[in-house]
């Protein structure tokens, strides 16, 4: 468009308004006289005053730039565009001073790099800029006077017009070519005065800003933990009602031969408190046996090691127990009958080195297992109501663990972990100790005694004692025999690297020493140990052989590849290498490779089996893991390399879909090797106090299995005494009720006609719960993490009324399965308090700011103190409902000369809580005084 036509279209917008502006004035007269003052406009015409001046701006001569010279900023202030920055989701208090000049908006480089910490620095006197963008291999330098922009080593030139120089201030640059020279996108709403900055990477501020917000929420953690909240002890009961999970299924199943048969299932977990102790039931069979398993276990676990008076014991059990694995000796087993006794921290690992992670599982849920936000492995179900991951190793460092449960019906739940080589150390000065003894029919008679001492920060002692039955799994000789082993060691850290060694002996075998370490080194995290056998030693985990072992060695490297382009990639290599008597050498590798981006996550394992005299076996298995759109897309395969190439097996499944309310999941998986192919489907659906579905199974050869299932968690709200049905698992989980009601009497309880406050919402560690007390104040809440300290408190912004508070700023709970934990807030309702203070000024009074004002009870001792505003006025809130005394500072007075002030009774009533117009006049004493 020509500048003419740009000028004619403006001249005729202008006559617009001007036309508008006067349409009263104009009315009355003439068009010649309107005219008359439109081109020669008087004094008292204001409306053709502004429009004059617009067209000044508009009409006056286009302005004559060389393009080999920067702009130049005008001198007034009508070209300066003052702007609101938004980076995301975060509002700038400081304005941005933009220019427009004809359709170029400016924009201050140095300034704007400042707003959004980018390291770039302006030099105004030679006309330069420079420094890197996000990194330093990314370089940006700027020379208007060349017209050239070198960013990441390539040059670019510009039009200088496009760039304008303010001496002692900044350079400014065109918005649009900024865009282009930076990693932004920069949107210019000049109606709105706002400019939205948006970037297709984190910005240093960005990023930043999420650091803070990270550090401020985990200070605010921190600062409620620091809070004195009170311990509200939960004891044992004789007896509770119970908390159930319970599923069945009932079904048919075709076998090849075409022969029809009914099935059946059912699992029951059940957590009561009985006999002043934790008891948890576990009964599940089938139609081939009706009690085909049943554990029971009595406990008590108490994190602040309160158990057994001089034991301080954290946990003691009866019934089924599990058993830590012992390095070198045992191997992990499943809850064996027996007793227990510990002082270790219920939330440290068995191992130093590695977790196990076990709990129910549900018919119907799956789990994954993520370190590090790296998939691991995955349950797709379980046939004993139970998860198992034994045995995961720990790395160097920090460790956080994921368990990710996905239900019948769609839903997801998590639990998170995080253990630490260091937690396996013992404080300077403690012992801890753990023994238990198992009977078992499958494992016989088993007894272990663990102790270790902490010498110092850096340095435990630790020696264990065990008694383990060996029979034909571990012997070449069927006779069972008992085999009784003490080791003595030591661990602990030296500088970086953590360091292991132990003395294991056998009474019936031979002996072994057992050393490890591990370091982290410039991204890398190593691991490296050997074990040196003697005397044809024997246990579980080295059963007896033909030839006896002498040596093994391990290694393991973790690393990951950083996020670039692809996301970050954690790559695992290991190494286990035994050497044999005989001369034979048996050398296992391994590697994984994972990555995780947008919820997708990819492993893939590769695993060679090298032994002497024997063919080598290279496999490996590959896993992927999706969710998107709402639906769980897994995939998982098995190869085989060598010693023949190919599949081996193949699963493929997804769920998320929807239909009549139903989830439906489906799912495909072959053995190549056996020729067999399997495709299942499945429907459930959560009613919302159970769960119902229905799975089929088809596979070659006519195999056809059809089953109904059932699934419900019931458990019951001590207050209403109600059972509150659900279709998730709440047996293995802690509960609570917590009641918030108006304590109107203040004596701390609730009585007829104090109502339960609807509406109320709870905090937990700082963190708001999206359910809502009822209609009677009570929020039930289950599903929480048990034996773990929790601070309790209410959310005060969801009260009603701005003058209730709550009488306690909260509890400090440890809930355990099987027990609802009663919290109770009762809510006092406050009042306020307001005036003005004056100073009296002869025949006048004058507000006067800075009085300090004091409430006190009726004892004398202090409530609040505030101090008067500018104006005089002050306001003292959330008073407790009682009789009190409201005074000027005694000593205040003194120290200013004036007379003292006659206190005033005040009342703080619950029907009337507002008590306004307490004023105070401050007089001067008499000079004889």
């Amino acid at each position: 468009m020509s500048t003419a036509v740009k000028r004619y279209c403006a001249f005729t917008c202008l006559l617009a308004v001007a036309l508008a502006a006067t349409t009263a004035k104009s009315a009355t007269g003439n068009s010649a006289q309107f005219a008359e003052s439109l081109f020669h406009p008087s004094e008292q015409s204001e409306p053709v005053v502004v429009a004059d001046a617009i067209g000044a701006e508009l009409f006056k001569p286009a302005i004559k730039q060389s393009p080999d010279t920067p702009s130049q900023i005008p001198e007034n202030d009508n070209a300066l565009r003052l702007l609101e920055a938004r980076i995301g989701r975060y509002k700038l208090d400081d304005l941005i001073s933009a220019y427009q000049v004809e359709d170029i908006i400016l924009i201050p480089l140095g300034y704007m790099s400042k707003l959004i910490d980018l390291a770039i620095t302006v030099d105004t006197a030679n006309g330069t800029a420079s420094g890197f963008i996000f990194q330093e291999d990314r370089q940006f330098f700027l020379d208007i006077n060349r017209g050239e922009a070198t960013i990441a080593g390539k040059l670019s030139k510009f039009d200088k017009r496009r760039i304008a120089l303010r001496e002692l201030d900044d350079i400014y640059v065109d918005s649009n070519l900024l865009g282009k020279w930076l990693p932004l996108k920069l949107n210019i709403d000049l109606f709105a005065s706002q400019l939205t900055i948006n970037s297709t990477e984190p910005l240093p501020f960005e990023l930043r800003k999420q650091r803070e917000d990270r550090i401020n929420l985990v200070r605010s953690r921190a600062i409620n933990k620091q809070r004195d909240y009170p311990i509200q002890l939960e004891p044992y009961n004789d007896w509770t009602y119970p908390m159930i999970n319970q599923s069945a299924r009932v079904g048919v199943r075709r076998n090849a031969t075409g022969e029809f048969e009914n099935t059946f299932g059912y699992s029951t977990y059940i957590t009561a408190d009985l006999l002043r102790m934790e008891s948890s039931w576990y009964l599940s069979g089938t139609e081939d046996d009706f009690f085909d398993e049943a554990r029971a276990t009595f406990a008590r676990r108490d994190p602040s090691e309160n158990l057994l008076g001089s034991l301080h014991a954290t946990e003691y059990a009866v019934g089924h127990v599990n058993e830590p694995r012992l390095e070198i000796i045992t191997k992990s087993l499943s809850p064996q009958p027996g007793a227990m006794v510990s002082n270790f921290p219920l939330a440290r690992q068995l191992q130093y080195d590695s977790q196990n992670f076990r709990g129910p599982l549900p018919p119907g849920w799956s789990v994954e297992l993520y370190r590090n936000n790296d998939l691991l492995d995955y349950i797709a179900s379980s046939d004993n109501g139970l998860y198992q991951f034994d045995d995961v190793p720990l790395l160097f460092g920090t460790n956080y663990f994921r368990l990710v449960f996905y239900g019948p019906q769609g839903q997801i739940e998590e639990e998170n972990y995080r253990y630490t080589l260091d937690r396996a150390l013992t404080r300077p000065g403690e012992i801890r100790y753990r023994a238990q003894a198992t009977q078992g029919e499958e494992f016989g008679h088993r007894s272990l005694v663990q102790y270790e001492q902490g010498l110092s920060k850096q340095f435990t002692l630790a020696a264990n004692l065990a008694s383990i039955p060996l029979d034909e799994r571990y012997l070449i000789a069927e006779a069972e025999e008992q085999h009784n082993y003490v080791t003595a060691g030591a661990r602990g850290f030296l500088m970086s690297m953590f360091y292991r060694a132990d003395y294991i002996s056998d009474a019936q075998s031979g002996s072994a020493v057992d050393w490890e370490i591990q370091s982290s080194l410039n991204g890398f995290i190593l691991k490296l140990g050997e074990t040196y056998f003697r005397d044809n030693f024997i246990s579980e985990e080295f059963p007896e052989t033909l030839s006896p072992i002498q040596r093994q060695t391990i290694f393991a490297l973790d690393t990951a590849i950083p996020a670039s382009v692809l996301p970050r990639i954690p790559i695992t290599f290991d190494m286990e290498r035994k050497e044999y008597e005989d001369g034979v050498v048996n050398t296992q590798f391994g590697n994984r490779i994972s990555a995780h981006i947008h919820g997708l996550a990819v492993t893939n394992t590769l695993n060679i089996n090298d032994q002497t005299g024997i063919e080598r076996v290279f496999s490996g298995n590959f896993q992927i893991s999706k969710r998107a759109f709402g639906y769980n897309f897994r995939g998982s395969a098995s190869y085989e390399l060598e010693p023949d190439g190919g599949f081996q097996a193949a699963t493929f499944t997804v769920d998320g879909f929807k239909f009549w309310g139903y989830h439906i999941n489906s799912g495909y998986s072959r053995l190549i090797d056996s020729d067999v192919d399997e495709i299942f489907f499945a429907m459930n659906r959560s009613h919302g106090a159970y769960a119902l579905g229905l799975n089929t199974r088809y596979s070659t050869g006519g195999i056809l299995s059809v089953d109904l299932t059932f699934a419900i968690g019931v458990s019951r709200e001590p207050r209403t005494k109600i059972f509150k049905p659900e279709y998730r698992p709440v047996a293995s989980q802690g509960s609570m009720s917590v009641l918030a009601y108006l304590d109107k009497n203040s004596n701390d309880q609730q009585d007829p006609g104090e109502e339960g406050l609807q509406g109320t919402k709870v905090r937990i560690n700082g963190g708001h719960l999206p359910q809502q007390a009822d209609e009677n104040g009570i929020v039930y809440i289950t599903g929480i993490e048990p034996y773990r300290e929790l601070d309790v408190d209410l959310a005060v912004e969801s009260l009603e009324d701005p003058l209730w508070q709550p009488k306690e700023i909260g509890k400090r709970i440890s809930l355990r399965p099987g027990h609802v934990a009663q919290i109770d807030f009762p809510i006092m309702i406050t009042g306020e308090v307001d005036g003005t203070a004056y100073v009296q000024l002869g025949e006048r009074q004058r507000e006067v700011s800075g009085v300090i004002v004091e409430l006190l009870d009726m004892q004398g001792n202090i409530v609040q103190t505030v101090k008067t505003a500018y104006d005089g006025f002050y306001l003292m809130s959330k008073i407790p409902v009682g009789k009190y005394q409201l005074r000027v500072s005694r000593e205040q007075t003194d120290s200013l000369n004036l007379l003292p002030v006659k206190p005033t009774f005040v009342i703080i009533e619950a029907d009337n809580p507002i008590v306004n117009g307490m004023d105070f006049v401050l007089q001067k004493k008499f000079a004889a005084d």
